[in-house]
């Protein structure tokens, strides 16, 4: 793959010395910065891990704060190790030989180096986060958050992709920083990306975000006022759980002839419960009769309710599912 020089350039006319070669900075591949990031992903998931081990019956129910920890974590990491006092070279980048620098080429300060990691894992870590009931029917909150998520991942991707010149992403055209390999120096670095690629992610972003606001829109017209999330809105207040779904599902029981008998019609209501227990059948019972009083149960065959038993604090995650069955006729 090639590489971009960024150099300080001597005068046409100049002799060259051979034996003074240009200090030269080279940009470091996508290849490379994107093997360091996985290295660094291991380190953040390996203390994750340790972490959930120590404190995971503190984080289970605890989706939010256990995704702000995690992100408050990575921060930390890379506020400090892609910073001045590491020469900016977290331990990926340290092993693949590659550090951040600014235009200057020296290293950054701690806080910028948390900008610069806030502005890239930000969308990561809101992705698959689980939020309270009330906020995801709110359709502001749900489309800010949409945009900062797929509009933050895309726009990571589309300058990675696009931008030859310098190879910086978002991240590092906010915070004015370059990846390059180790062991070289320059004074001052340089290189911009066309401005037609800017026009052209904005065309795309306003797209992406046009035809997202709609979808959000229809699904809020939609769901606003249904049964099935009346219940859910029920269900997280009055119980231990925190609903993040309910549907009907029909199971074809097999070696049965194909008749309507054959057919079981289950209500599956999935969530997280607030606090680990050793026993989930009286949380269970508690929530089918929530069911049985606010549902029109007519054509269910089954309740069935799904425990999402674990923690997720970005950097790590744990689950196992407790799965607990009623039949409506009982």
């Amino acid at each position: 793959m090639e590489e971009n020089n960024l150099a300080d350039t001597a005068d046409s006319g100049a002799v060259k010395d051979k034996k003074k070669p240009a200090e030269v900075k080279v940009l470091a591949t996508l290849n490379r910065r994107l093997i360091a990031h996985l290295l660094d992903g291991l380190v953040l998931g390996s203390f994750g891990a340790v972490l959930g081990l120590l404190f995971g019956n503190f984080f289970y129910g605890q989706p939010i704060i256990g995704r702000l920890i995690g992100f408050i974590i990575t921060l930390i990491y890379f506020g400090v190790m892609d910073s001045a006092i590491t020469g900016g070279r977290s331990l990926g980048k340290m092993v693949m030989k590659i550090e951040v620098v600014g235009k200057n080429g020296t290293s950054i300060s701690v806080i910028r180096a948390a900008i610069r990691a806030a502005v890239i894992t930000l969308p990561f870590f809101l992705n698959g986060m689980s939020f309270p009931y009330d906020l995801t029917m709110n359709p502001v909150f749900m489309t800010v958050i949409s945009i900062v998520i797929f509009g933050g991942m895309f726009t990571v991707l589309y300058f990675f992709t696009v931008n030859r010149a310098t190879k910086q992403s978002i991240h590092d055209m906010i915070t004015e920083t370059y990846v390059v390999n180790s062991q070289s120096a320059i004074k001052t670095m340089e290189g911009k990306i066309q401005l037609y690629k800017y026009a052209i992610l904005g065309v795309l972003l306003i797209a992406i975000f046009h035809f997202g606001l709609n979808a959000l829109n229809r699904l809020s017209q939609k769901v606003e006022m249904t049964e099935m999330t009346k219940l859910m809105q029920i269900i997280s207040a009055k119980s231990d759980l925190y609903v993040t779904g309910i549907h009907e599902n029909t199971t074809i029981v097999t070696g049965v002839i194909n008749t309507d008998n054959s057919k079981v019609n289950s209500l599956i209501v999935s969530g997280m419960p607030k606090e680990p227990k050793d026993n989930y059948n009286e949380s269970a019972a508690k929530i089918v009769k929530i069911v049985r009083d606010n549902y029109n149960l007519s054509g269910i065959d089954k309740i069935t309710i799904k425990f999402n038993v674990g923690y997720d604090i970005g950097i790590s995650s744990s689950w196992k599912r407790v799965s607990i069955s009623e039949d409506v006729k009982k």
